[in-house]
């Protein structure tokens, strides 16, 4: 396969970004339903496009380390034409055979991604919908202070450090939570969300009866999960920022986490990260 340019991976949105805005700005991930991939195989494909010649020294290191420590789930390289009009699964053995159907090249680097684009998010301007945040940009977004606790939620602005979007429309399963106030939330089935404890965990994970916490008044009970097909993308962010509790964001209301908790901060799925004591005014 000849060497492309990869206009699609991060290193070199990143750099196109940080030109068009004279500065720092979001990386720009990719999220790939359709070739979806655990750690392990995710990392021997990293290796094998690494030896065949698909992505520099640079990003192989950058897609299985940060901080320098390993990835939980790594960025790994997705193959597709141009138009993304067709995808290939590349190899997941380091040592496979370096051939490439023709037309194909590495377009993106994969990560996860959870909200149906008119979620909308707070940011410092006010509330926007996620897909129109990605594509102007946003340089900055709302996140919890690390000093927080469930009786006392404190935000403030944090650069954004990444989006992520899905590479192309897919078929997939979305959970549609509807609050006693009235209110709602749509996410994919891994979506972190804070829970009435405190505690991050998976949106398929919640039961009826038990509450999101919503930014400003707190605990909202949970009336019905749906699930639901959806056809399109889906999106999400990160701060700039690995503190965990200030990767807890707002969407449509309700403290959510950032895609930092299905990357480096999986870990900290279930576990308290806010002071569970909360008084009895707070629940609806």
């Amino acid at each position: 396969m000849t060497k492309t340019n990869l206009v699609g991976t991060l290193c070199a949105v990143l750099m196109v970004a940080q030109s068009a805005l004279g500065g720092s700005a979001p990386i720009m991930k990719s999220r790939c339903s359709e070739d979806n991939l655990d750690p392990a195989p995710a990392r021997e494909r990293i290796e094998w496009a690494a030896r065949c010649g698909h992505i520099t020294a640079t990003e192989r290191e950058y897609s299985l380390n940060e901080g320098g420590q390993q990835r939980p789930r790594p960025l790994y390289p997705l193959y597709a034409t141009e138009n993304m009009g067709q995808l290939w699964r590349a190899p997941v053995d380091r040592n496979a055979p370096c051939n490439v159907p023709g037309g194909m090249s590495v377009v993106a680097f994969c990560t996860a991604s959870c909200y149906t684009p008119e979620q909308t998010i707070l940011f410092p301007e006010g509330f926007f919908e996620i897909e129109t945040a990605k594509k102007q940009v946003f340089p900055d977004v709302m996140a919890l202070r690390d000093a927080s606790t469930l009786t006392n939620l404190k935000f403030a602005s944090y650069p954004v450090d990444s989006y992520t979007e899905e590479v192309r429309p897919t078929w997939q399963d979305v959970l549609r939570f509807k609050m006693k106030s009235g209110g709602d939330l749509r996410v994919t089935l891994n979506h972190p969300i804070v829970d009435q404890n405190g505690s991050v965990k998976r949106a398929d994970k919640f039961k009826v009866g038990e509450s999101l916490i919503h930014y400003l008044e707190g605990l909202d009970p949970i009336v019905s999960i749906k699930k639901e097909g959806y056809f399109g993308k889906v999106y999400n962010l990160a701060p700039a920022t690995r503190l965990p509790v200030s990767n807890i964001i707002v969407a449509q209301g309700y403290l959510n986490g950032s895609s930092y908790f299905q990357n480096e901060g999986e870990d900290l799925l279930n576990r308290v990260l806010l002071r569970r004591t909360i008084p009895e005014n707070l629940v609806k």
